[in-house]
């Protein structure tokens, strides 16, 4: 009996194309082209059985992005009394024992061989994939990182232009020094900071307000005096980057951002969004002798009065842009502190270092004699703090460093601009500081730093693995232990997540690691697996196995690259497995606790040997003694030509050898030269020597190459 159930579809786009183009044309088919025009598109479903052995499933479309997307299988069931009971053709996966490992992501041929107590499993087929992995260690994740001078953190702010002042240089005070030394006039001493918010539900820490970038500030002595009304009428026509009216929602500090108040900066714990604009109310000391200054109105103010517009002093408008009306509000944003991309990193294992990257070239990190790191101050002493400068980043929370937020903080306001350490100014990035990011990733003459490292971050619950993990292929392990999908983690294969759902796997001291496949994206080398799995059962619970798989890569080209060398890997395992009840055990237990269950005891074991073969490719040169061999370079593209010149100015008398036999070597230079043969060069213009003269029958060019203008030396 066959049964099929076939659904899809297929579109066939035929036509006929006729082209004119006017004009002069170099074809060789003049200015007319016609040419069919022909395309198609197949998706197709099939599923369907074939007698009561023999199942087919596909799943085929021709628009997919990726080769893996699409699914093929035949499968053959024999009977339970068979030698063969299966036989799977297509995608296809096998996996042996832990130790030995397998694949998910294949596509050949799998057979099932029973034979009494003895099972045998074979495999042939390509393999689409490779395995990763990601390891927390200590309760946190490892992670590299690379930073370009363009991918500054975007949640720092300065809250008045008086503290971005190179006189009065607040930043470099407060974090060019061990002891940082304050500004006492400009230390700030109460701070309220708001976010506009699109909600309209009232709320005690909502309120309706006008912000102002150039906002007067307000000093008096005794009662402080209030904004006249003429700040809290409706804004009409705000000016994009200097005015904006809404409602706005009061931050928490410590929670949704902390503030300096010896810098005058405010840093966000979460990102701030091109949408949000923030506005304040503050007050700083202000002169010795001077009542404090106060920028904006603060909450209690207007406490008692619900529907009075508040006024505050902006700090960031919406859609923050350089230049223009946005001028004053762009250099309030700070642009030298960088994510790692971690939060709540840890010194253990953090590395940092700055390096310059020219094309073709392997990146530095020094640059005019100098380490790029003690050249930006980020290292000025040893680990002790009590030495100078030991080339390793100067780990100082607060300083150098956001811990909370992962961020590097840079002691110069334009590192890569105006503060630039070094010499050479065609060096700066200025473009980081005048323009949006976009831009400036666009001067890619001038995008040549990049600041790279490692960190450990406390580990989250969630772990990415990318987009086109292989399905059932993640393995998480718990300190080496085995954990259970479903029960300690879940895994979403459509957002390439892994979620983590045991509690012990994310405190301090758990060793995480989960091994996972990718499917190949784009395959450019042929990878062939082989594999057995054979399993003889003594018992329901003796079980004695062997595993065998051999991984064979090969290149498309014979000049084999470091990194892409032909490989041939084979595995051997043996495993064992038993089990014994002990009902002596579970009765003595009964005098003490009252037992249902049958006390057991269970005995695992494997062992694995691996034969590799990194690189088969082998030298054919008898002294190499068949080690492997790889293509660095051929030097085809490095010939270099170096003309004489056949031009008598370009030809002058050597200078006379400093030892010439048979010669009194006493003498001196210019005596020496007397004895030089006479010699003469000259050309004879217009030359009597023609093409055929030197090149035979050589095709001439042009009509004017005929006569060769040559040097003759007697």
């Amino acid at each position: 009996k066959i049964s099929l159930k076939i659904n899809g579809a297929v579109d066939i786009h035929g036509a006929w194309r006729n082209e004119t183009t006017e004009g002069v044309t170099a074809s060789l088919l003049g200015n007319t082209r016609n040419e069919p025009d022909f395309n198609q598109q197949v998706q197709i479903n099939v599923n369907g059985t074939i007698g009561d052995k023999l199942t087919i499933a596909a799943d085929w479309n021709t628009e997919r992005t990726f080769e893996y997307e699409n699914q093929l299988k035949l499968h053959y069931k024999g009977y339970e009394d068979e030698i063969i009971q299966s036989v799977e053709a297509g995608n296809v996966s096998l996996q042996t024992s832990p130790l030995v490992g397998g694949g998910e992501a294949l596509f050949g041929i799998k057979a099932l061989f029973q034979l009494g107590p003895f099972s045998l499993t074979a495999l042939a087929s390509q393999k689409k994939s490779e395995v990763e992995e990601v390891s927390v260690s200590g309760g946190s994740q490892k992670n590299e990182f690379e930073i370009h001078a363009y991918d500054y953190s975007q949640n720092h702010y300065f809250v008045d232009k008086i503290y971005t002042d190179e006189d009065v240089n607040t930043f470099g005070k407060y974090f060019r020094n061990p002891n940082p030394i304050p500004v006492d006039s400009l230390r700030i001493k109460e701070i309220e900071v708001w976010k506009s918010t699109s909600a309209t539900i009232d709320n005690a820490n909502e309120r309706r307000a006008n912000a102002y970038i150039d906002l007067p500030k307000r000093v008096g002595s005794g009662e402080i005096p209030e904004y006249d009304n003429s700040y809290r009428e409706i804004i009409e026509n705000p000016i994009p980057g200097r005015s904006t009216g809404g409602r706005f929602r009061l931050l928490e500090d410590g929670v949704d951002y902390i503030f300096n108040k010896y810098a005058g900066i405010i840093s966000f714990k979460s990102q701030i969004s091109k949408e949000d604009a923030i506005a304040i109310a503050f007050r700083y000391e202000g002169p010795a002798g001077q009542t404090d200054n106060y920028y904006g109105e603060f909450l209690r103010e207007v406490v008692d009065d619900t529907a009075k517009v508040m006024v505050l002093k902006l700090v960031k408008p919406q859609d923050l842009q350089p230049g223009g009306t946005f001028r004053d509000a762009w250099t309030l944003q700070l642009k030298n502190i960088y994510p790692v991309g971690g939060r709540d990193v840890k010194k253990e294992g953090f590395t940092l270092d700055i390096k310059y990257e020219e094309a073709g070239q392997d990146p530095i990190n020094i640059l005019e004699g100098k380490n790029l790191l003690e050249a930006f101050e980020l290292d000025k002493s040893d680990e002790s703090g009590t030495g100078g400068p030991d080339g390793a980043f100067d780990w100082e929370p607060g300083r150098t460093i956001f811990t909370s937020t992962g961020e590097i903080i840079f002691p110069f306001l334009q590192p890569f601009g105006k503060d630039f350490p070094l010499e050479d100014p065609e060096k700066t990035y200025q473009a980081v500081y005048d323009t949006s990011v976009t831009f400036a990733k666009q001067d890619k003459a001038r995008d040549k730093f990049i600041i790279v490292g490692e960190y450990s971050a406390d580990a989250t619950s969630v772990y990415n693995i990318g987009f086109n993990a292989v399905e059932n292929s993640v393995k998480v392990t718990l300190d080496g232990r085995a954990l259970q999908e479903g029960v300690d983690y879940s895994v979403d294969y459509n957002l390439g997540q892994v979620i983590i759902r045991n509690e012990a796997a994310l405190v301090t001291g758990a060793n995480l690691k989960i091994t996972f496949e990718k499917n190949d994206l784009f395959q450019l080398a042929s990878k062939t697996l082989l594999g057995l799995r054979g399993i003889y059962d003594f018992s329901d619970e003796t079980k004695f196995g062997f595993s065998f798989l051999n991984l064979n890569q090969t290149t498309l080209s014979d000049k084999v690259r470091i990194g892409e060398e032909p490989l041939n890997n084979s595995i051997y395992g043996f495993d064992f497995q038993t089990g014994v009840d002990l009902p002596f055990l579970t009765k003595g237990l009964d005098y003490l606790i009252s037992t249902k269950e049958m006390s057991s005891i269970s005995l695992k074991g494997e062992v694995a040997y691996m034969n590799p073969d990194p690189n088969t490719k082998k030298s054919k040169i008898s002294s190499d003694n068949g080690e492997s061999i790889a293509y660095i370079d051929d030097f085809e593209g490095a010939k270099r030509t170096i003309p004489v010149g056949v031009s008598y100015t370009g030809w002058r008398d050597i200078s006379v050898p400093d030892d010439i036999p048979g010669l009194n070597n006493s003498l001196s230079k210019l005596d020496k030269m007397a004895f030089k043969a006479k010699s003469y060069w000259f050309n004879i213009l217009p030359s009597d020597v023609v093409v055929e003269d030197i090149w035979g029958d050589r095709k001439k060019v042009g009509r004017n190459d005929d006569q060769i203008t040559v040097l003759d030396y007697v």
